[in-house]
């Protein structure tokens, strides 16, 4: 009788440190979630402006571009056109590597929470139930923000 006393009490504390990690795991999915929701919402309220941005930009190089190889122009005029053209060209570099970067690093994050996700799953922290509701939330979630990205 004492051993299968002793047999529960221990399972009873493995499932607390589990329930523990499961509680954990659980508040981080949902701050996770909440940095995804924040993020999708910056990214519509700046996605007009950098729109904005990157048109001026584009016209802006274009109309130095003609200035510069297709109209005669005095060289005073060419090298003060051809700087403004340089620093545009730069400017618009510097915002495309920028933005990629950011998308690098967001796909990064999204690979490694899946990595997370499956080692969780193997280690049998999460349970099967638990683990597909999840993962089901987060996918469902994902293509919410994925529609929302091709809608607007």
């Amino acid at each position: 009788m004492y051993q299968f006393q002793n047999i529960l009490y221990n399972s009873n504390e493995q499932n607390k440190g589990k329930q523990w990690t499961r509680f954990r795991l659980n508040r981080l999915i949902e701050d996770y979630i909440n940095i995804q929701k924040e993020i999708a919402a910056s990214d519509k309220q700046l996605r007009r402006y950098l729109n904005i941005l990157f048109i001026g930009f584009d016209l802006l190089i274009t109309y130095l571009t003609c200035l510069i190889f297709l109209v005669h122009l005095d060289i005073d005029f060419l090298l003060v056109y051809g700087m403004i053209y340089a620093a545009h060209i730069g400017l618009l570099s510097v915002l495309i590597f920028n933005c990629s970067k950011m998308v690098h690093s967001n796909r990064k994050f999204l690979k490694s929470n899946q990595k997370c996700l499956r080692y969780l799953k193997a280690q049998n922290v999460l349970s099967g139930k638990y683990f597909y509701k999840v993962k089901r939330f987060y996918f469902k979630f994902l293509s919410l923000l994925i529609s929302n990205n091709y809608n607007s």
